[in-house]
This record gives structure tokens, C-alpha cells and sequence, in this order.
């Protein structure tokens, strides 16, 4: 759903850099289209709007990097068994804008300070989301994270997992 990022995009306000990482690269009929539709956001916001593909594929650093320093993660699959670039995001203290994916963001989005589910299939209603959390300036990314790490720690789901299992047989 690349193309809906890039479409919502075009209603974004001041100058942004949207920087897309993954596996579009395959698709090279698809990527191509892509690639039209990013240009085009850019001539007609007077490049206002600067859309950039990664490479390929990014080192652990470079994820990490990105991750980092984006003001803002943006998710809009359209099927996901589990959003981990989500909780990547997330972990980096990265506010993320997704939509609902059968419901599974409302499970990883559960504070409002660390993003927002947006219910729509409308690029301009998505780009208005994206714009307020642009606009802010109180994001406590320290927070975002340390949630994160806390949700998203192994061991103590492991653990719940385990203590379930015992519940369940008896011991």
C-alpha cells in the first residue's frame, strides 16, 4: 500500500522527506509506478514533497538510523500478521501513524502519545493525521520507547506464555 503513503503525500504540509525501506524493490514493474507516482508528488508540490526509496536492503545500523532520526513512522499495509516494523519504530521513540490493519495497530498503539490508527482509505484524511503529529512538539520519544521496551520485551511474555501453559495442565 506504498501507493497510498505516496498519494497521502501530496496533502502534506511544509517540506517533508518521506523515506520508504523495504521490499519493493522485486516488483520492478510495480517499483516503477511507484517511482512515477513519487515524482509526480514532487513536481506538483514544487518539491516541497521529497520522496525517497532506500536501498535494497538496510544493515541493522542503517535501520537503526533511520528509525532514530525520522520525526515520524508511517504504516498503511493493508494485510500484517504482526506490524514488527511497528514495534521497531516504536522502540526508537518513533510516533507511528498506521491504519487499523484488521485491527492488530490498536494492539501495538495502545497510548496516545505514541501514535494514532486512522480508519480511512482516504489519503487527504490520513495526510491531516500525519500533519498534526508533524506539527507537534511535546513527542517524548524517551517515553515512546521505554513503553515500547516494555511491551515488547520477550521475557515476560515467554513467561506469560509459559505460566498459561502450566494453568492449563495442572502445575
Amino acid at each position: 500500500n506504498v501507493e497510498f503513503l505516496i498519494q497521502s503525500g501530496m496533502y502534506l504540509e511544509g517540506s517533508v522527506t518521506l523515506t520508504f525501506a523495504g521490499p519493493i524493490y522485486e516488483h520492478e514493474e510495480y517499483f516503477s509506478k511507484l517511482k512515477i507516482l513519487a515524482e509526480t508528488v514532487t513536481t506538483k508540490t514544487n518539491g516541497r514533497i521529497n520522496i525517497q526509496f532506500t536501498q535494497k536492503t538496510l544493515s541493522p545500523k542503517e535501520l537503526s538510523r533511520l528509525y532514530s532520526t525520522n520525526d515520524l513512522f508511517w504504516f498503511a499495509s493493508l494485510k500484517e500478521g504482526m506490524g514488527n516494523v511497528v514495534a521497531e519504530a516504536l522502540v526508537y521513540g518513533s510516533p507511528v501513524i498506521a491504519l487499523p490493519v484488521d485491527g492488530i495497530m490498536r494492539q501495538l498503539l495502545t497510548h496516545p502519545d505514541d501514535g494514532e490508527v486512522v480508519d480511512t482509505d482516504d489519503p487527504q484524511t490520513f495526510a491531516q493525521v500525519v500533519n498534526h503529529w508533524l506539527a507537534k512538539d511535546n513527542i517524548d520519544r524517551r517515553a515512546i520507547s521505554h513503553r515500547a521496551r516494555n511491551t515488547f520485551n520477550p521475557h515476560p511474555i515467554e513467561n506469560g506464555y509459559l505460566n498459561r501453559i502450566r494453568e492449563c495442565v495442572g502445575k
